[in-house]
């Protein structure tokens, strides 16, 4: 982003960005949807990552929400203690019911999103609203094993397990027919990698590879490029400048629609950004397994390309699906438990028995509960049992 000092493309001839970013237009989209809802500016718990990331998003946050703590988080992920982030955002939520703040931001990158929305399962994190950053958009966010092992994808886990989480986003899979012609394109160029280990996601379906943030408006930005291309017919940086800077009064067609950079800076000595008016989408939830682009009544009339693909369900209080009872049971029959006891011994079941599940955090030395159908809800739990 660049939000904390945009006239740097004043004096950035030959420099034309083409990302969504903080206040272009995340944030203020973000605060309206949540202000449509409550009626007020929403109240947010802001935690953001050292650096100008981090910073940029805070200070963005500031302008567009009632900030009632901020936490700053070290860019080395060895340094992150995501319990103590969680715990600390609980503590400041109070009552869920009643609670003192309206969402909880994560404006970090994949490493500690990952690490925080581990925690935030684990210790029953229950506020209205929360939003990550990179890693939340893309699809196979849903497809963690996010209590052990780290970092371990599975397309067979239930990707309900994030339903509600907000993120940033640029266009739905069902925004229009063109984008999704480029989301199946890339999914089947993923697919061809399958079993390649030099492959971003080997053995992972294509489909859940895409990055509904960020493919979007590379793709939009690279189709103006290729226009300018081609109507100056070889390459001269000042007649390609020219050609991008035309644009802004005679506008590309592309997966977006019409696009084209805003202008800074004396013509000729500045650079270009692409419109944020040229955005199909800001903001997006997890529901029921997809990244369905969320918005507010009259949207459109700030966005005029901004396509809604599902309603915002807000307040997520009680309805995250890692709230859970601290212990669970089931009956299991003529089965064969692929899991360990306390004993880090196999647990066999013959004939009818109930297994009593503990949380991960209530035993975080083992594996998983796996290979057993009858156990399938309960991937997220471990290893003691009541035989």
């Amino acid at each position: 982003g660049i939000s904390n000092d945009p006239n740097k493309l004043a004096v950035w001839p030959y420099v034309f960005t083409s990302l969504s970013y903080s206040d272009w237009y995340q944030l203020p989209v973000l605060s309206d949807m949540i202000e449509a809802e409550l009626g007020r500016t929403p109240k947010a718990y802001v935690v953001h990552i050292w650096g100008e990331h981090g910073d940029e998003y805070l200070a963005m946050a500031q302008d567009n929400f009632d900030i009632v703590g901020d936490v700053e988080v070290p860019f080395d992920p060895a340094e992150l203690d995501a319990t103590e982030v969680v715990n600390g955002a609980i503590a400041a939520l109070g009552d869920p019911n009643n609670p003192n703040y309206d969402i909880f931001c994560c404006f970090a990158y994949p490493d500690q999103v990952y690490r925080i929305t581990s925690a935030a399962m684990a210790h029953n994190f229950n506020p209205p609203a929360m939003i990550f950053g990179p890693l939340a958009n893309f699809g196979f966010y849903p497809y963690y094993r996010y209590y052990y092992p780290p970092w371990t994808l599975d397309p067979s886990l239930d990707p309900s397990q994030v339903d509600g989480i907000l993120a940033f986003t640029a266009a739905a899979y069902d925004a229009n027919p063109e984008i999704q012609a480029v989301y199946d394109l890339i999914a089947e160029r993923m697919d061809d990698d399958v079993g390649d280990p030099t492959s971003g996601i080997p053995d992972f379906p294509g489909i859940l590879s895409l990055d509904y943030w960020g493919t979007p408006c590379y793709w939009a930005g690279m189709q103006m490029w290729l226009e300018a291309v081609e109507s100056v017919g070889y390459v001269d940086q000042e007649l390609l400048r020219d050609a991008l800077t035309a644009l802004e009064d005679d506008p590309a067609d592309t997966i977006l629609g019409e696009t084209w950079f805003r202008m800074y800076g004396t013509p000729g000595e500045g650079g270009g950004n692409l419109d944020y008016l040229c955005h199909i989408g800001e903001v997006a939830q997890w529901q029921s397994g997809e990244f369905e682009t969320v918005g507010y009544e009259g949207i459109t009339d700030d966005l005029p390309n901004y396509v809604v693909t599902a309603d915002l369900i807000f307040p997520m209080t009680d309805l995250w699906n890692w709230l859970e009872d601290e212990v669970v049971t089931e009956t299991v029959t003529n089965s064969t438990v692929d899991a360990r006891d306390e004993a880090d011994t196999e647990v066999e079941v013959t004939g009818t028995a109930t297994v009593t599940v503990a949380r991960y955090d209530a035993n975080p030395g083992g594996p998983p509960p796996t290979g057993s159908r009858s156990l399938s809800s309960l991937d997220k739990y471990i290893d003691v049992y009541s035989l």
